[in-house]
């Protein structure tokens, strides 16, 4: 069926074939792999570095998140002793207008006394010196003797001095 020489061909055929396939590995083996295991090798190394980020910024993530949630807390303490304060502040503004219209009504009132105290002295003053002028002019007429006069006199004005004060 097969000739020698057709046999003889798919044998140099196949031997050929062997002799170029080979070569073909050698010389991928010799100048390709390297670079394959080069390229694989910084593909593995990327991918580590690449893993370590994510473990760092996973970790970093954490911190952060850990961070933000003491900060929530020191705010939110913040905002209790803000509150408090605006309270006590508050309060006291208040303590203080009751201290001031406490304040403002007691110097109305001393105002008030001192207006008629005044007020009174003066009066007084008026009446004295016209009651003085009218006793000065009736009494010794009344009263022959002088020393009567003034001892009347006196009782009078004393009188007077002790209802008024």
């Amino acid at each position: 069926m097969f000739t020698s020489h057709e046999i003889m061909t798919v044998f140099f055929k196949l031997v050929n074939f062997c002799i170029l396939m080979g070569l073909a590995a050698y010389a991928f083996k010799k100048y390709m792999l390297p670079l394959i295991v080069d390229l694989m090798a910084k593909k593995d190394a990327e991918k580590e570095f690449l893993l370590s980020q994510q473990v760092f910024g996973d970790q970093r993530q954490y911190e952060l998140d850990d961070i933000i949630k003491k900060d929530v807390i020191i705010g939110d303490d913040l905002k209790i002793k803000i509150d408090q304060w605006k309270r006590v502040v508050d309060h006291e503004r208040a303590q203080e207008m009751r201290d001031d219209v406490i304040r403002i009504s007691c110097v109305a009132q001393n105002n008030d006394k001192k207006r008629a105290f005044k007020e009174k002295q003066r009066v007084q003053e008026k009446v004295l010196k016209s009651v003085v002028e009218k006793l000065s002019s009736v009494l010794p007429h009344d009263f022959e003797n002088r020393q009567v006069s003034d001892e009347y006199f006196d009782e009078i004005v004393a009188f007077m001095n002790k209802r008024s004060w």
